[in-house]
């Protein structure tokens, strides 16, 4: 299976989700459960976890909590 790094953004203004998997539907429909306002797929890229936890190296002075990130438009 392709695994992709995704950025997931919560409603129109809210935070931006930036992880990884293999099944990325199962796992939008499992943040989605939990979510208050609708999620939308921002950007989609092939990698695993090498690569998410360099997006996170990259975004870290706009970390909230956990992979939750402020929104940037380079994401």
């Amino acid at each position: 299976a392709v695994s992709v790094v995704y950025f997931i953004r919560e409603g129109a203004t809210g935070r931006v989700k930036i992880g990884t998997s293999g099944v990325l539907a199962d796992r939008v429909q499992s943040l989605q459960t939990e979510a208050k306002r609708p999620l939308r797929v921002l950007r989609l890229v092939r990698g695993s976890f090498q690569e998410e936890r360099a997006l996170h190296f990259r975004f870290a002075p706009l970390r909230r909590y956990g992979e939750w990130f402020d929104y940037v438009p380079e994401m």
